[in-house]
């Protein structure tokens, strides 16, 4: 009876153990519309945040195309860029991210071979002319900032170049997913639907789609801040430069000549001083007097400086206010004259434009690089190491990152400039008074 007892026991002890492990909270391998791993309430949420990125990216990037198309201070070849940029994020988000949240959800590919075909080939070509026209954007950023003729409305540089740039962006995004039509590929798993798995086409998409993207748009992008950091510090220093008074040159004393009488040479930077006689009436003949030698660019090629008599008391003014002008300098700096309270000022306003600047580009590629890099990380690793067991929710999570970028481009491109937040305003405005 005892062994029969011990029997029964760990008989069920082994059995409870068996399904508390075979349990959803306890599988660590929980896919997406497996009934008997995810419970509903999970099905729920991650739908309910696939919804709201798919919204964001339709209503973000149609507000954009709606802005050009209907505002007419918005018709400009940059803007036509962003454009573009809205339309391949617009369909990535109409067309693309449905079929991947109803894979996501159910688990499976629960279409067709031919649409499983579409919608890998719709998958690359619209989120690689989405990275494309991020590099084309930052191409453009560059000549405005560094060609002043690329701006003007008359430069065939800019008329011909942003056009160009356009149809580069979809011509090579359609060189990337193509090649999978003509045997660059692998076959499918049943009920799956990824992107072809050949080394091959893996290294030749990702370099094409991501990698070479990815240095020019941070190459340009440091160039661009070094160039705003170098004229705004220039032009900070000009008007530091331009507030600064002219200071009077220090009277040289000539100490060969008798007491009563002293020489002083004025010389400017670049000339010598315009001669000048000032005589004073007041004066009487038998003041004393001083000796102030003017040299001019004609009077040095005869040797003859023009002389010009200054009273004695003229000359001591002058030794006066030179003598102040040495004793302003040797204050301490928080008694300094207002000009340069005024040039510490332009420093620091230079200092809080260069911040600007470099917070505005590190949005730009820092949102990029976390939005995109950890997908491309795994497109690479999954065909080169098939020992490697990536979780399907990691791989679910890097993809739909590499949406959401979709879902950005249009604040992150758009929220910076003051006529595309008037034409949302209008376009909201005029939504509410129709209805």
């Amino acid at each position: 009876m005892t062994l029969d007892v011990n029997y029964t026991k760990s008989t069920l002890s082994s059995c409870i153990l068996s399904n508390i492990s075979n349990s959803s909270l306890y599988n660590s391998s929980r896919v997406p519309g497996d009934v008997s791993s995810t419970s509903l309430w999970y099905d729920i949420l991650v739908g309910l945040i696939l919804a709201i990125v798919m919204l964001m990216t339709v209503v973000g990037n149609g507000f954009v195309i709606v802005a050009v198309w209907k505002d007419t201070r918005l018709h400009t070849l940059a803007n036509k860029l962003v454009a573009s940029l809205a339309v391949a994020d617009f369909l990535v988000g109409l067309l693309v991210m449905p079929l991947s949240a109803v894979h996501l959800l159910l688990g499976k590919w629960p279409f067709k071979s031919a649409i499983c075909d579409a919608f890998i080939t719709a998958d690359v070509l619209f989120c690689t002319s989405s990275i494309l026209h991020l590099v084309a954007i930052s191409v453009d950023r560059y000549k405005t900032v560094t060609d002043i003729s690329y701006n003007r409305v008359s430069s065939k540089k800019h008329k011909y170049f942003v056009p160009g740039m356009i149809c580069g962006a979809w011509l090579l995004s359609a060189a990337v997913c193509l090649p999978p039509f003509f045997g660059w590929r692998t076959e499918q798993k049943e009920e799956s639907c990824v992107i072809s798995q050949d080394r091959g086409y893996t290294i030749y998409s990702t370099i094409g789609a991501f990698y070479i993207p990815l240095i020019i748009i941070l190459v340009i992008y440091t160039k661009i801040f070094l160039v705003i950091r170098y004229r705004v510090r220039r032009k900070a220093f000009s008007k530091a430069a331009q507030s600064q008074p002219m200071l009077s040159p220090t009277p040289v004393i000539d100490k060969k000549l008798p007491p009563s009488q002293t020489v002083e040479t004025i010389v400017n930077n670049n000339s010598f001083a315009k001669s000048t006689t000032d005589i004073d009436n007041h004066n009487s003949p038998c003041e004393d007097t001083t000796f102030t030698v003017n040299l001019n660019e004609s009077s040095t090629n005869h040797l003859s400086p023009h002389i010009t008599i200054v009273s004695e008391s003229q000359s001591n003014s002058s030794r006066r206010s030179s003598f102040q002008q040495l004793m302003n300098d040797a204050q301490p700096l928080n008694k300094r004259r207002p000009e340069e309270n005024k040039k510490t000022k332009q420093e620091k306003i230079a200092q809080k434009r260069e911040r600007k600047a470099f917070r505005t580009l590190a949005i730009i590629t820092g949102v990029f690089i976390t939005c995109w890099l950890p997908f491309f990380i795994f497109a690479v690793v999954g065909p080169f190491c098939n020992k490697c067991n990536i979780p399907i929710l990691a791989t679910n999570f890097v993809t739909w990152l590499g949406y959401f970028n979709c879902a950005l481009n249009p604040i992150i491109y758009t929220i910076f400039s003051p006529d595309f937040r008037a034409a949302f305003k209008k376009i909201l405005t005029n939504c509410v008074c129709r209805n």
